[in-house]
């Protein structure tokens, strides 16, 4: 039984990712087109990244591939970026030195050879370069091919007392062991960020100081050729918070002139949240996503789309959150962990393609800035479409669905008013692999009227997402139902590729992915509705949701098992604490389980407090009645009736939700005689290193088989 889950995973690992991909040298009847993927090597234990590139053929508005190169590994760099003329590539490289010392490398090379070769830290000018992350890094060449511009860690000069180096200078003395704050789980190496350029013809290496000392830059990008550059800036004060899924951080949107040396703030005040800056080809716009800060602060919650006319300096909102839209109606926008593309622009500059989630489906859209009308792209998928990249009207796109690993699509954007009309073409001469033993469809929920928000009414139903084995791969019986609730709870479970539904469907298991009341992409009300209601209403949904897939579908009733992650680890501990005889073994991986002491160690406090219906402040200190209302909304409550089978995966270094946790979950089920494991894994939050994956992925299916009643009879009555 453990060798067919293990060939399950070797299997399903070998289908990549694609991470990257670029337009360029763009001709009459040619594109040529860049591609990163990553792909998990079990034997070395790490993903490796390989490039695909592709020329395609764009006469009479057909696109097809000519040449298609096979993938080959890269090992070793951060980034690689094409300059604008498509003459130059620059790489930054990360090495180990002789002595073990982490080393950044800028190469330049030609189209015949390496030209430069630049040892940042041997620069001295700044820390470590930032990675090629969601949140903050870049490495961008200017319009002129004579400027990189890159994020690295400002400079540290903290030494201790006896330190001789500098021994005129008391800058830095004594403050060696003085506690640096970070962006929270996997960002806590990120301190002070600065922006930095460095200039290919006399390879020096300049830090842009006119940014104010209590800012963190974020995803800079060049504006109006090399005359500015435009970022988000994070502020310090009063003190970091979680930036990782959680992006309501205090921000905003700021603008460096390189002639006047003067950084100015384009966004107005303090009060919102900035991300995902833009700049349009004609150099007259500027667009960003931003929310904003009251002390009540959703997380990944929908987001406004703003603009500036630079001409003007106004700032109009081009899409504004979108509060209870009817079904099929655009949500609004949701801005994922993977951030938007570098390049989003239609060539006429009226038009930015995003990706956003749109109920279940992850969508490609048309957003006209003039005419501020929303036009979904992505009309054939009933899955996830990610842009990539937008460059002369062509869209490279990453599609997936539940049962088709990603594959790569290119189109060619209409004209106005006609982007429905888009055709697209796959760039492999090879059809999509399709899992023909995977059948899966999207269920509606209506909620009873007993069971309706009072202050939401209009939020009647909500969806699931059924994942089922192909009825002849298990031999007309009826398969067991595994049960998955997603984090957040403002996040939701989308209609792409995911491994370890593929992985539980082929076991033999059916899947349910309830997107219960709370879910984004269902509009903003979906999302304000929770408050206080954790622990109580998602609980009815995601048990009605069960239910009713037992009485109208072809699964068993009497083996029905539960897992989730984060928050979805925290809802399956409530499920099974508040319906014990329900489920036959649960799976958790890092869950919070006590929301009173959960604000004491985690990087993101606020969210606790939002959730319990408490206003979050910098100042405020948990109260004994706040402790209290926490108490109530969290699963340890239910502890004493949990007779559910568990097994947890913890995060060791996980700073979102501490370990300790889930450790005290694990010991109060181990007090009290209940079947129980937990595995302790060296990582942060998402426990995605490749051999902590594959170990809980493993564990996980197992845990089930071994918990699942062979003998048990079809028929079932389901509880309520």
């Amino acid at each position: 039984m453990v060798e067919e889950v293990v060939n399950i995973y070797r299997d399903l690992a070998k289908y990549p990712t694609p991470t990257e991909g670029s337009l360029y040298n763009i001709q009459d009847k040619n594109v040529h087109v860049y591609t990163e993927w990553t792909e998990r090597d079990i034997e070395r234990v790490e993903k490796i990244k390989f490039t695909k590139h592709y020329i395609l053929e764009t006469e009479q508005e057909k696109i097809k591939p000519l040449i298609v190169t096979p993938p080959q590994e890269i090992q070793n760099e951060l980034y690689s970026r094409l300059s604008t003329s498509g003459t130059l590539r620059a790489i930054v490289r990360k090495l180990k030195s002789k002595s073990g010392e982490t080393k950044h490398f800028i190469e330049v090379w030609s189209e015949k050879l390496k030209l430069q070769n630049i040892d940042l830290e041997a620069c001295g000018k700044h820390g470590k370069i930032y990675s090629n992350d969601s949140s903050f890094g870049v490495f961008e060449w200017s319009s002129c091919d004579k400027k990189l511009m890159y994020l690295a860690e400002k400079k540290n000069e903290s030494r201790s007392f006896f330190d001789k180096t500098n021994a005129g200078s008391d800058v830095g003395k004594g403050d060696k062991t003085l506690f640096k704050e970070g962006w929270g789980d996997q960002f806590s190496e990120y301190h002070h960020s600065v922006i930095c350029i460095f200039y290919i013809e006399t390879q020096e290496i300049s830090v842009i100081d006119q940014v104010p000392d209590n800012v963190s830059p974020a995803k800079p990008r060049w504006f109006r050729g090399n005359e500015g550059i435009v970022f988000t800036g994070y502020f310090h004060d009063p003190y970091r918070l979680g930036l990782l899924y959680t992006r309501q951080r205090k921000s905003s949107i700021f603008y460096v002139d390189m002639k006047s040396s003067q950084c100015t703030m384009l966004s107005r005040g303090e009060t919102y949240a900035c991300q995902e800056v833009s700049t349009s080809p004609d150099g007259k716009k500027i667009t960003w996503l931003q929310h904003p800060l009251d002390g009540a602060k959703i997380h990944s919650g929908s987001v406004v789309l703003k603009m500036c006319d630079w001409e003007t300096k106004e700032i109009s909102t081009v899409v504004d959150i979108v509060q209870s839209p009817k079904d099929h109606e655009f949500p609004g926008i949701y801005l994922y962990a993977t951030g938007l593309c570098r390049r989003y622009w239609s060539n006429d500059s009226n038009r930015v393609i995003l990706t956003s989630q749109w109920r279940n489906r992850i969508e490609s859209a048309v957003i006209n800035l003039r005419t501020k009308s929303v036009t979904r792209i992505s009309k054939e998928c009933e899955g996830a479409w990610f842009v990539l990249d937008v460059l002369d009207d062509y869209v490279l796109v990453a599609c997936a669905s539940i049962d088709t690993p990603y594959y790569l699509v290119m189109g060619k954007l209409p004209a106005e008013g006609e982007e429905s009309s888009i055709t697209w073409h796959q760039l492999d001469r090879t059809s999509p692999v399709v899992f023909n033993d995977v059948n899966w469809s999207v269920i509606k929920h209506d909620i009873p009227p007993e069971r309706i928000h009072p202050e939401y009414p209009q939020l009647d139903h909500f969806h699931s997402i059924l994942i089922q084995p192909n009825s002849s791969k298990i031999e007309l019986k009826k398969s067991p139902v595994a049960v998955y609730i997603h984090g957040g709870p403002h996040i939701v479970a989308n209609s792409g590729f995911t491994l370890i539904f593929a992985g539980l469907c082929k076991a033999g298991f059916t899947v349910l992915c309830v997107n219960y009341r709370g879910s984004w992409g269902y509009g903003q009300d979906s999302i304000e509705c929770t408050r206080t209601k954790i622990g109580t209403m998602d609980v009815e949904d995601i048990q009605s949701a069960i239910n009713e897939v037992i009485g109208k579908y072809p699964v068993d009733g009497t083996n029905c098992f539960v897992f989730g992650g984060s928050y979805g680890g925290t809802l399956a501990l409530q499920v099974i604490g508040q319906y014990p005889d329900f489920y036959k073994a649960a799976s958790m991986r890092n869950p919070s389980t006590n929301l009173a002491t959960f604000t004491k160690a985690s990087d993101i406090p606020d969210w606790a407090l939002y959730e319990c219906g408490y206003d979050f402040d910098y100042k405020m200190l948990v109260t004994d009645d706040m402790m209290s209302r926490m108490w109530s909304l969290s699963p340890m409550q239910y502890v004493d009736r949990v007779k559910t089978p568990t097994i947890f995966f913890i995060g060791k270094y996980d700073e979102r939700v501490p370990p300790s946790q889930g450790l005290a979950y694990f010991r109060a089920l181990k007090a009290r005689g209940a079947e129980t494991r937990l595995h302790y894994y060296e990582d942060a939050h998402p426990l995605m290193k490749i051999d902590v994956e594959a170990d809980w992925f493993i564990n996980l299916i197992n845990w089930f088989k071994q918990h699942m009643d062979n003998d048990s009879s079809s028929e079932y009555c389901a509880q309520s």
